[in-house]
Order: C-alpha cells, then structure tokens, then sequence
C-alpha cells in the first residue's frame, strides 16, 4: 500500500504510531471475528489495562494489543496491563501485530504464558524514580 514509506519520516507518538496501532486494533477485531468470537473495542474512558473484551460460548478474553511496523517487537506493559495480566493469567492475552504496514501478522499469547517468562525486564522512567531520590552522591 506504500503507507509505510510515506511515514517512515514521522517522530514517535505521531500519526504513524495512532496508525500502526490502529491497524493492530482492527486486525485483532478481524481475528476475534474469524474464530466465532464476539469482541468489543473499549473506549478511551473503559480501558481498564486492555484494549478488548472478547466472548464465545465457553471463554472470556481480555485483549491487550501491541503494534508495531517492524518485524519483531518487545512487549512493553504499563503498570495497570501488567497488574490486569496477574489478575486475569488464563483469560487476559497479548495480541501483538508485527509488520502492520505492510503485511501484518498478528501473534496471540495467554498472559499465565508470558508470566512464566523469567527475563524480563521493569522499566521505571527517569521522571518518576528521581524525585524520589533519597541521597546523592558526587565524586
């Protein structure tokens, strides 16, 4: 489709992550669908740490998903998706679409999986550990 090269110049946060993700969005509703599941996007003022409710006769899914425009991709959560992930385990999963502009593909892992997983990483930004700083040194 091209749509790739025309944002490849965008800065991160710009339109051309609102579409990848978008993209991964519509291509996880598509997925729900095909496999006899009822799913429902949340709104912005719903999300409780996913992005789907998804429904069949037997199973519940609570869908966080990922998108990226590259092949492969590290899964970032933030604290109210992971806390959503250890409380749900078998019901929440991770739909993550790689290579959204061109050809996405859409990878679909249970959260009790990924806990079991044991290098993995917790971020905690700059701008949130600093003030909390109790002592400094300088040398």
């Amino acid at each position: 489709m091209g749509v790739d090269k025309v944002l490849e110049t965008e800065k991160k946060g710009g339109n051309k992550e609102k579409i990848v993700q978008r993209i991964g969005v519509l291509a996880a509703l598509k997925c729900e669908k095909e496999d006899g599941r009822t799913a429902r996007e949340l709104g912005e003022s719903e999300k409780r740490g996913y992005d789907i409710v998804s429904k069949s006769e037997n199973e519940e899914r609570y869908i966080e998903v990922k998108s990226t425009s590259d092949s492969s991709y590290d899964i970032f959560l933030t604290v109210n998706e992971f806390k959503v992930l250890r409380d749900k385990k078998e019901k929440y999963f991770i739909y993550v679409v790689l290579d959204a502009l061109r050809k996405p593909t859409v990878h679909i892992t249970q959260g009790d999986k990924l806990l079991e997983i044991e290098d993995t990483k917790v971020i905690i930004p700059f701008s949130k550990w600093r003030d909390l700083t109790d002592e400094e040194f300088q040398p």
